[in-house]
């Protein structure tokens, strides 16, 4: 940005306050700047996870970095950091207050609210219901040519762990030597995939149950996943698991995983 002013390519821009010294050591002349405006004290280096990602890794990830001065292994990164680190801790969430202020005055949109909005996990015995929301894609594409054969385009699925044995279930397309490419909205991507339920094994994945057993439907701006056999149903979560994992994944995104708390109903 210094040089960007220096050069006239802009006339302003906005900096750090050891900006300045950073260029003046590379030899930079900085007579000509002049300071307009200074801000509060803003947060620096904050370490940070993408909305989405599950909440049991961001967890582990914190835990891990809060951590790493405790082990001589930890230490000596910290040590040979180029900032001159001495440690990580959790920050207050009131340190970023000036940011939002400044976001607002600057009319920036609003980051997507990291709630359990629009997902839900209901489970009777005789339904399971999984609700997550609909990608905010107007038109899709799928058995792109980009796509190697046999890889997974798209999955909108639910992972659950019963008695040691991890299932999958919900919605997916793959290309196989049979699919023909399409495209459409929600609606026609949904009846082009495949609503499966998967056991997983040491080595792969097997099919154990498929439509009608399990639906897939839009519901408004929702997806629901649905199992409506008794067996399925026992099979799945006789144990009374806790937690459900929601993944959606889609050509060209980031994927999204939700850890969801699964509500029982007789």
């Amino acid at each position: 940005m210094i040089a960007a002013v220096l050069d006239g390519r802009v006339d302003a821009g906005a900096i750090y306050d050891g900006a300045i010294g950073v260029a003046q050591r590379s030899n930079v002349s900085t007579e000509n700047l002049i300071t307009l405006a200074g801000s509060d004290p803003i947060p620096h280096d904050a370490i940070a996870v993408r909305i989405g990602l599950d909440e049991a890794l961001a967890k582990k990830i914190q835990l891990a970095l809060i951590n790493l001065d405790k082990s001589e292994a930890g230490g000596r990164v910290i040590a040979n950091s180029k900032k001159k680190l001495t440690g990580h801790v959790i920050a207050e969430d009131k340190l970023f207050d000036v940011v939002r202020r400044t976001a607002k005055i600057a009319e920036m949109p609003q980051a997507p609210s990291p709630t359990n909005d629009g997902f839900s996990a209901t489970v009777t015995p005789g339904e399971a219901k999984f609700i997550l929301p609909a990608p905010a894609r107007k038109r899709f594409e799928w058995i792109l040519e980009t796509t190697r054969p046999n890889e997974q385009e798209y999955r909108m699925h639910v992972v659950v762990e019963n008695e040691g044995q991890q299932y999958t279930f919900g919605f997916y397309v793959w290309k196989s030597s049979r699919s023909e490419p399409g495209s459409g909205d929600l609606s026609d991507l949904l009846k082009a995939g495949q609503k499966i339920i998967f056991v997983r094994t040491p080595s792969s994945m097997h099919m154990i149950a498929r439509t009608p057993v399990i639906t897939v439907t839009q519901k408004d701006e929702s997806i629901v996943v649905t199992i409506r056999r008794k067996e399925e149903i026992a099979r799945l979560f006789s144990g009374h698991p806790t937690e459900v994992v929601f993944e959606i994944k889609l050509p060209g995104d980031p994927l999204i995983s939700k850890t969801v708390a699964v509500t029982y109903k007789n």
